[in-house]
């Protein structure tokens, strides 16, 4: 009987406790918001939200395998070496995201009517995974920005964490002979 009590009395105060803070913006949440955008178009794809172990800072290692024929970049949460992105590149050819496996689309993600303000360019950091990997020389940041501007988990995140960095992949799963109309920006910004 005293069990059963014991039982009740957890599942009640379970129960009662409070949760109208939004997950997305809790400071004890360690998320990276993933989002992919074509590279010609700028327009905003699809994307996700991972999560990771709180962590003081959030930096980013990268892997590089170059494509004599087949080669792939991975990009790391430095400290906790938990993976946010894995895609292999081919040369004269086509290779694929594999990490993540799956991507919400653009009508999943709930836009804001405040959206969030562009940070300067020195916030806006290239992730430069090999010295001859292709980047492009000017980045149109305004546009760049602009596609994922109006995303609610942006602006959230930003408005949580506006002096951290917003890191941006270029992805070029086509080299050699590689179609840019195949590429596609990530950026990645976190709470």
């Amino acid at each position: 009987m005293r069990t059963f009590i014991s039982i009740l009395l957890v599942s009640f105060l379970l129960s009662c406790s409070s949760s109208n803070t939004s997950s997305l913006t809790s400071a004890s949440d360690n998320k990276v918001a993933l989002l992919k955008v074509d590279y010609l178009t700028n327009t905003f794809e699809g994307g996700t939200v991972l999560d990771f172990p709180v962590h003081s800072s959030f930096t980013l290692a990268t892997e590089y395998q170059a494509p004599g024929d087949f080669g792939g970049v991975q990009v790391y949460y430095a400290g906790l070496n938990e993976m946010i992105f894995d895609g292999s590149i081919v040369w004269a050819g086509l290779g694929e995201r594999s990490f993540p496996q799956n991507l919400d689309s653009p009508a999943d993600f709930q836009l804001t009517t405040t959206p969030a303000p562009q940070p300067s360019d020195y916030y806006m950091e290239v992730v430069n995974y090999d010295q001859t990997a292709f980047y492009p020389h000017v980045i149109d940041y305004v546009a760049l920005w602009g596609a994922v501007k109006d995303l609610d988990v942006v602006a959230k995140f930003r408005a949580n964490n506006p002096g951290e960095y917003v890191h941006l992949l270029l992805y070029t799963p086509s080299v050699g002979i590689g179609d840019p109309a195949e590429w596609d920006w990530y950026v990645m910004v976190k709470n």
